[in-house]
Parts: structure tokens; sequence; C-alpha cells
């Protein structure tokens, strides 16, 4: 293996990132830069677009940042968040790029799922339409049908971010699922689903992640020309690469900015009520079924804001503040955003016992609860994902930015009740990223030869215990908020 490392960017949904992996796995050197979003004040207040170009110099920036000084680089490998999409016309010009949080069609997607909900489904695995490539589509069509015929190719972020430093276009698997481009069973375009949608799509070559997309062809930020770039894949699915659930049966967790567990199966496999996502591993014969917890990182990063007034020493100061509190955190319950699967508005909050007479909660409940919620959250869709799949996963792991919290690893733990994997560095998603670009220019044999870092965090016995009837009491309890009407 070449001691060079990999160049990494992650083009994740709080910000575009760019590590450097060396051939340990271990991440060298990172910087990051915000999002740049355009600003219309016409604009529906869903609205969230990217200024392409603006992007692009941040992106150029990150890279020669975190490139100062390193000389040659194995690789480059690029990630994204799901659901981000860039519409080009046949200049191969931005018409569109939006994150997976530009939800302006969610009346066109509401159409789409009402009379094609089922075939939406079946065919691409994944719902809502409004979240996915035909419900963006429709969108554009109708509040931009000028931009909407002069469509000429979609792409993914990473697939589009790929184009910009190769000048070769395709769509890796992995992310053209997410985005609900694809058959997601066959791996191939979903071109006859999106014909009787009366949607423009004009595919792309379908490439594998462990297929280079191509060579670097612009110098961007000082990369050596002639560098292999490669797709690696949807960030979720490269994070469970960098704790190494690369087999069926096994499931990881990726508690970043959202939270999400998937379900490695060697089998398309659905939910009969819609309920679970199903889509590609970047092993072929390997699929997912993922149940989402939703925000994560988001809202834990809202109540460190709202606590601590954006105190640099905020996230460390709450860890230690969540240890100094008993399990279950003296009846205070929190419901800020992560639950089962519902890609729906609902009501959420923190509850505990009133009245305040008798002593009401500290800071230190009100974070400790929050870690509590995101683990019963998470445990609950791993149930989910389990019923869907018929069996009960032989072993989990976890990964993302959260595991920074060392007392929320510990808590998932006894919550779950059974032992986790834990990635030794928060940043699993790049790890993996860079585990799949070695194995797409050869460096490895294949994926399982990547050398992965995870420690092994087993549950306490009395904690898993006392949570059994907590999980019941917080799942209770989010029903009864869920039934309030919005």
């Amino acid at each position: 293996m070449s001691a060079d490392p990999v160049l990494v960017i992650d083009a994740g949904s709080s910000s575009i990132r760019c590590h450097m992996v060396g051939e340990s796995g271990r991440v060298t050197a990172s910087t990051s830069r915000p999002w740049t979003y355009l600003s219309d004040p016409n604009d529906s207040p869903l609205a969230r677009e990217f200024d392409v170009r603006a992007c692009w110099i941040s992106i150029c920036d990150a890279i020669r940042e975190c490139a100062k000084g390193q000389g040659s680089i194995a690789a480059v490998a690029i990630t994204s968040q799901r659901q981000s999409l860039v519409f080009l016309d046949s200049d191969s010009n931005a018409l569109y790029a939006g994150p997976n949080t530009d939800l302006r069609a969610v009346f066109q997607g509401a159409a789409l799922d009402l009379v094609h909900g089922n075939l939406l489904y079946q065919t691409t695995g994944h719902r809502p339409a409004f979240m996915m490539a035909a419900g963006k589509l429709a969108w554009l069509r109708d509040q931009r049908p000028d931009s909407y015929k002069r469509v000429s190719r979609v792409l993914a972020l990473a697939d589009w971010l790929a184009f910009m430093l190769t000048g070769e276009m395709g769509c890796e698997p992995t992310l053209g699922a997410g985005a609900g481009l694809l058959d997601f069973r066959r791996r191939a375009w979903a071109t006859s689903m999106f014909d009787q949608l009366g949607l423009r799509l004009s595919p792309v070559p379908m490439r594998d992640a462990v297929e280079p997309a191509g060579t670097l062809s612009e110098s961007a930020a000082g990369l050596p020309l002639g560098a292999p770039v490669v797709v690696a894949g949807a960030d979720t699915q490269c994070s469970l690469v960098g704790t190494g659930i690369l087999d069926p049966g096994c499931a990881g967790i990726v508690a970043g900015w959202s939270a999400t567990v998937q379900l490695l199966v060697s089998q398309p496999t659905l939910a009969d009520d819609m309920s679970v996502w199903s889509g590609c591993f970047q092993i072929p014969g390997l699929w997912t079924v993922e149940s989402s917890a939703g925000d994560a990182g988001n809202a834990y990063r809202w109540l460190a804001h709202t606590l601590f007034d954006r105190d640099e020493s905020a996230f460390r100061r709450m860890d230690s503040l969540a240890k100094s509190v008993p399990i279950g955190s003296d009846g205070a319950m929190a419901m800020l955003g992560p639950s089962i699967m519902d890609m729906g508005m609902r009501m959420g909050g923190i509850v505990f016992p009133v009245p305040m007479t008798l002593g009401g909660p500290t800071r230190a409940h009100l974070v400790r609860a929050s870690l509590e919620g995101l683990a019963y959250a998470l445990r609950a869709n791993l149930e989910q994902a389990e019923r869907v799949a018929g069996i009960t996963a032989r072993r989990v792991s976890l990964g993302g930015g959260m595991t920074r919290t060392k007392t929320f690893v510990q808590i998932m733990a006894d919550v779950i009740g059974r032992p986790i994997e834990v990635s030794d560095s928060p940043e699993s998603t790049a790890i993996g990223a860079a585990n799949v670009a070695r194995a797409a220019i050869g460096e490895i044999p294949s994926l399982t030869d990547a050398a992965n870092a995870t420690r092994t965090v087993a549950p306490d016995p009395h904690a898993a215990a006392d949570y059994e009837d907590l999980y019941r009491a917080w799942l209770e309890t989010q029903q009864s908020l869920g039934d309030i009407q919005i």
C-alpha cells in the first residue's frame, strides 16, 4: 500500500469538509467551509439552493488548506449527502443545485405520492417524493419551466464534484439510489418510472464506487494533475465501511448531523407499509434496509447553543454534565427531533415532572435527557429495520460526530443492551471513503481487506435493565406527543 494519504472531500449536510487519511486509516489533517446559499427575498422560507460558484471556490479553498505541504496523494475520494442534486444543461452549466434540506418541492412531491406513491417506493426504495429527484424535477417544471426544458443531466452532488475535477460524468449507485434516480434492485436508471411520471431524465454511465471516476484534469487548489478520483458513495454508506460493516446481517448506526440505522441484507427488501428506505451498498450483491431517526447532532447543537450561548467549550461541558445525572434523568424526557422514522412535522420538546416546587430539572438533566432520547430513537429504528429484514443484527457499529460525546456512546450501548463497535475516530465517513478509494485504485484487494480501528463498548447490565422500562415509557410519551395536531 502506498504511504501517500487519500484526500477525502465530504460534502455533508452541515458543511464542506476535507480530510487527509493516511495509510493506517487515521485522519491527519482536516479543514471545513460553510455552504453558501443563494438569497432571494421572493423565495419560500423552505428554499435552500447552493450558490454554485461560491461553493466551488470554498471547496477549492478547503482542499488547498488541507493539502498544504502534503506533496503527493494516493487519490481523491468524494462522498456527499444524499438527496442533494445538481441539474445541468447541455453545456454542463448548473441550472439548479440544492441540498437535502431544500423543501420547496413539498407540494409537487405530495401530488406524486398521492398518485404514484407505490410506483416510486417499489422502484426507488425511497419516499416521500419531495426529497427525491422526481419531486425536485416536478418543482423545477412547475416553477422554472424555461430551466426545466434545458435540463440535460441530473447528478448527485458527489458525482457533480467528480465531474468538476475530472470532466467525466457518471452515477455511483449508493448516491443515485439515495436520490431516487435508480431502480435500486437492478442498480440501474429508473427510466421507465420517470417516463410514467412524465419527467425528463437523461442517464449518465453507471460507475461502481470501487471504480475510479477518472483522473484530475482540473488543477483544483494545486492538486497534482493525473491523480485518480473516486466517487466513494453516499456519506452514510461510507461511514458503515469506515466502521467495518461490510457483511449481510450487520448494522451500522451513523449519528452525525442526522442519525440513521442501516442494516445490510443480501437481497432487496422493502416494507409493506413503506416505513423504511432501501438502497444500494458499495459492494454489489448487498443492499441496505434503513430507518432514520432524523435530527441528531443538529438537535444537540441547538441545545448547546440554547444552554451555553455558543460557548466554545459547550460540548465538553455537556458531556461532563450528562455524567452527573442518574439513568433516566430523574424523569426528564427529550423529544428534540430524533424519532422512529417519520419525514413529517410533529410536536416535540422536553417533558419533566412538575410542579417545579419539587425541584425542576437542571441543565445537566436536559443534556442527559437529550442523549437518552437520541439513543431511544436509534434503538427504535434499529428494531424497525430488523423487523422489516426479518433478522436480528449480529453486529452493531456506531460512527459519526456524536461519538465525540463519550457519555452518549455508553448510553447507546446500555439502551440497546448489546455491545457496539465504535470507530476510534468520529470521522468514520472519511475513513470509509478513503478505504473505498484504496480499493478502487488497487492498493487493497477489496473493501473487506481495509483496516478499521474500532473499539467495543459493552452495556452495563444494571443500566441496560433500567433502560428497558425507560425506553418503553419514552415510546409511549412520544406517541402521545405525536397525536397532538400541529
